[in-house]
């Protein structure tokens, strides 16, 4: 998957684009995301959230679990500081058509006689121009998060993985500190954005127990992200 990756970074690198003025990256983004976290704190429970009863219930009471656990790790940090420091790291390398939500279930296989293969990547909707840092830090990070030990660095966990695609696209910069920066920024920026989802706009989904997963998962890796984002 890493290969058929860098080879699409390697052919889209070459694609003449008009550059939107208003252009902001995922990293500005996730900066701008920080500074509302540090006021705002993370969204509070809903009175309807936990009116339910049955398995539904059960799932709200494992989402408000996450919420409080990660309240108490954020409330530990000072967020603004933090906003502030990593506003003033680059993570800006060359821009270029990205998949941007390039994480292990919109990737598709099929097996063949030499074994299995990418046979196609689904849901292109976030699809747009960023650092191709932010592709290989989520897919690498989606793997991390579904299963085993949340806390190593990814290039430690996947090192054949990221020997690969540097063999291949050849990156610029401290690429390694780039997608680890950025899976760390996005375990932060992801348990507020599921909090915004679920307890500020009251957004409701089809099977709360596979959110309550996801959640539990961002849970998991949440001190570690924290404890190399403080030494960034």
């Amino acid at each position: 998957m890493v290969t058929c990756l860098a080879r699409l970074h390697q052919a889209a690198a070459g694609f003449r684009m008009a550059m939107p003025h208003a252009r902001q990256t995922g990293w500005q983004l996730r900066i701008s995301q920080f500074n509302q976290l540090a006021h705002e704190g993370l969204a509070g429970p809903l009175a309807g959230l936990v009116s339910h009863s049955g398995t539904a219930c059960a799932a709200r009471t494992r989402l408000l679990r996450v919420r409080r656990e990660a309240a108490v790790l954020l409330a530990a940090i000072d967020c603004q500081k933090l906003a502030s420091r990593l506003a003033g790291r680059s993570c800006e390398g060359p821009v270029q058509p990205v998949l941007r939500d390039c994480w292990w279930a919109h990737v598709l296989f099929e097996t063949a006689a030499e074994g299995s293969r990418v046979s196609g990547i689904i849901d292109l909707d976030a699809a747009g121009i960023d650092t191709p840092a932010v592709d290989l830090a989520r897919l690498l990070g989606s793997w991390q998060l579904e299963g085993g030990d949340p806390s190593p660095p990814l290039a430690a966990r996947w090192p054949q993985a990221v020997k690969r695609y540097v063999e291949i696209c050849q990156p610029a910069g401290d690429f390694l500190a780039d997608i680890q920066v950025l899976h760390d920024t996005a375990v932060i920026c992801g348990l507020d954005r599921w909090c915004r989802w679920l307890f500020s706009e009251g957004r409701e989904f089809p099977d709360l127990h596979r959110v309550a997963d996801r959640l539990e998962a961002l849970l998991r890796a949440l001190p570690a992200a924290i404890s190399r984002l403080e030494r960034v």
